[in-house]
């Protein structure tokens, strides 16, 4: 009895009842949503470097109906460019280099020869014949973004570039697989030493890291005016060279590394 009024039953309970109380006051945790990072330049200035195959063509002038330059097909080329990239603007920038940029055109006919004296009509003959007309190029282009912030982006470009002949080749080959070729200088042609060309085209960036991009631009270009000389150093070949603008569409792929 003496031990029930030293350790009374009933002041246990408070102890026991103050218990979810205290579980009821802990703080909840709420889940933190992390933001995806978005690549920022280290700097305005960036080098770039591009390459890639285009299919090219030509926009003919007046030319007579003995030429065989109005059968011409495209022709597969390539075209490379080294530049440096300045930003203006979030959305904006320029870019200017060096490049070197070909133009082609092809030729696979079966030609048909006249009758013999004896009235028999010979085979047909392949004639199968490319030109390729090789240019140094300066170019400038503006870059102006659509969309995507974070490690896609994607926009525009346009511009133009001056254009200086580096010199061309003619080659062919017959039915007798006799294979035929011409070298082109650039001083001694039936081609102009200089010349102007738009480009526009699709502008695609994908961040590797913070610095270094991946390039893909998908680029037509097309020459203002002929590339074929007013005045040629070899007057008889000029009669079988019509005014022509040629004309290329391609893609080009490479990398951008941000400067510090």
């Amino acid at each position: 009895m003496q031990l029930a009024l030293l350790f009374p039953v009933g002041s246990l309970l408070p102890r026991v009842a103050q218990l979810p109380q205290f579980a009821a006051e802990l703080p909840v945790v709420q889940p933190v949503t992390v933001a995806p990072p978005v690549p920022r330049p280290a700097s305005r200035w960036a080098v770039e470097v591009l390459a890639g195959p285009t299919i090219s063509y030509r926009q003919l002038g007046a030319t007579d109906s003995a030429s065989l330059s109005a059968l011409e097909r495209p022709a597969l080329t390539f075209t490379g460019q080294l530049q440096v990239r300045y930003t203006l603007a979030p959305r904006l920038s320029v870019s200017a280099g060096l490049g070197y940029a070909t133009y082609g055109t092809r030729l696979n006919l079966l030609l048909q020869p006249p009758r013999d004296t004896a009235g028999t009509l010979p085979p047909a003959q392949p004639l199968q014949q490319r030109d390729t007309y090789r240019y140094f190029t300066l170019p400038l282009q503006a870059q102006y973004q659509l969309g995507g912030q974070t490690r896609l982006r994607y926009g525009l470009t346009a511009g133009a570039a001056l254009e200086m002949y580096a010199g061309g080749r003619t080659s062919g080959s017959t039915a007798c697989t006799c294979s035929q070729q011409q070298n082109w200088s650039a001083t001694n042609s039936p081609y102009r030493r200089l010349g102007v060309s738009l480009t526009a085209g699709l502008d695609v960036r994908y961040a590797l890291t913070p610095r270094l991009h991946l390039l893909v631009q998908p680029t037509g270009r097309y020459a203002l005016i002929s590339v074929v000389s007013p005045v040629s150093t070899t007057p008889s070949l000029t009669p079988s060279l019509p005014a022509r603008r040629p004309f290329a569409a391609g893609l080009l792929t490479g990398f951008s590394f941000d400067l510090r």
